[in-house]
């Protein structure tokens, strides 16, 4: 048996005294904030020096919102989509009605759960519909993807970095929603604008989309309200851009 695995390594004696200290550190640290909830049941964890960080980096992702807002906008949404289908329907005031309801209600309940984050779900739709409309015909769906991706990634990361370990209710939820809407659509614009229809399965076929769809109905498929914040796409965006 070799000298790897025949002992255990030696750690440098720099290293042991580093880990060491850090663990008394620590130790010290939560030895404080257990002292102080005792003292204050009602102490906001923002004082502890795991959380000081995420109070430093709320400009970027934003406020920690109390899970009870995602499930107040939820039954909203549940309580709005009955008259929107029985009283709002198209044969009763027309599409374009139905496209103003949709993105009206779904940016007030993102903007009152998660506040000024909505600002991600802009950015993310409003970049990648200018790629679609002027990134050409060989790379705009590829291109949205990429950006798409690398948008909801680098929220992902940021917040690992911040807040590792931990649940923060943010605007990632939504964004990785968002994202399978701009991807699907991209994809489905190119193949129905630019690739020749002989050449398509059946399954492209059913899902293409036509023509770039006006900014109204693009605001209405990315911000519907009975699908901005949970679950996935509602349906592919062809059932609603090719019709409307």
């Amino acid at each position: 048996m070799g000298p790897m695995y025949g002992r255990r390594a030696r750690m440098p004696e720099e290293s042991r005294q580093w880990c060491e200290t850090q663990g008394r550190r620590v130790k010290e640290e939560n030895t404080e904030y257990l002292q102080q909830l005792q003292d204050d049941p009602d102490l906001e964890l923002a004082i502890h020096p795991r959380y000081q960080s995420v109070a430093q980096h709320e400009r970027f992702i934003g406020d920690r919102k109390r899970p009870i807002n995602f499930l107040a906008c939820q039954l909203v949404a549940l309580c709005v989509a009955f008259p929107f289908r029985s009283i709002f329907s198209v044969e009763k005031v027309g599409s374009k009605t139905r496209h103003y309801i949709e993105t009206g209600v779904g940016m007030l309940l993102t903007l009152f759960c998660f506040g000024y984050q909505i600002w991600h779900l802009i950015v993310q739709s409003m970049v990648s519909y200018a790629v679609m409309a002027y990134g050409g015909r060989r790379f705009s769906h590829a291109l949205v993807f990429a950006f798409s991706m690398i948008y909801l990634s680098v929220c992902h990361i940021y917040r690992q970095v911040y807040d590792y370990g931990g649940y923060t209710l943010d605007i990632t939820g939504p964004l990785m929603i968002q994202t399978q809407k701009l991807t699907s659509l991209a994809f489905a614009l190119h193949d129905g604008r630019y690739k020749d229809q002989s050449q398509l399965s059946a399954d492209q076929k059913q899902h293409a989309v036509s023509k770039l769809p006006s900014m109204l109905q693009y605001l209405s498929f990315m911000f519907y309200f009975h699908g901005i914040m949970a679950s996935g796409s509602r349906k592919h965006p062809a059932e609603d851009l090719n019709v409307s």
